[in-house]
């Protein structure tokens, strides 16, 4: 525990210089492989979101350090950005009420999409944690993915197990589940 707070601290509190230098990287990064980053919300105040993954070689365990001061994305923020330009958005399970308003907009512009016949936007939603109302997510996604640790808090015991009492939750037409 201790080499990790030192970690943290020599990594992510005494080098404000570097993260701007991360961020610069990151984004000439994007921009080389024609990766879009127009739609995102920059927060030129706050430090680049990192993690960092220790794996052991010896048993597979891993341990992710991730430090982001970034606040959570809003429904004011999202409706900022033209669902129309995408066909597949993704949710993880963070900030699950506010996502349901945003999920909400893009079935919006699916049944505008619908009615014009043109193809609807694929949602997909990762319910990873067991935060409170992360279950609200499980019946508006076409494409649910769901964590080992969700399937175990929400009692049970096999990926098969929680793929047949996850799918009975999900959005109707929702054809199958995988667990990991």
């Amino acid at each position: 525990c201790n080499s990790i707070q030192v970690f943290i601290c020599i990594c992510f509190h005494q080098c404000t210089d570097l993260f701007f230098t991360f961020l610069s990287f990151a984004l000439k990064h994007l921009n080389t492989f024609g990766i879009s980053h127009g739609s995102c919300v920059l927060y030129p105040s706050h430090k680049l979101p990192t993690s960092c993954v220790v794996l052991n070689t010896t048993n597979g365990s891993r341990t992710i350090v991730h430090y982001s001061n970034l606040p959570e994305l809003t429904l004011s923020d999202f409706t900022k950005i033209n669902v129309s330009e995408y066909s597949w958005i993704h949710f993880e399970g963070r900030n699950p009420l506010e996502y349901v308003k945003m999920i909400r907009h893009v079935m919006a512009s699916n049944e505008t999409r619908r009615k014009a016949g043109e193809r609807e936007i694929t949602v997909s939603v990762e319910l990873e944690k067991n935060k409170p109302n992360v279950g609200k997510l499980l019946p508006l996604g076409d494409v649910v993915i769901v964590s080992r640790l969700y399937a175990t808090l929400n009692g049970y015991h096999s990926a098969e197990e929680a793929a047949l009492g996850f799918r009975v939750k999900a959005k109707d037409g929702l054809a199958e589940k995988n667990c990991t």
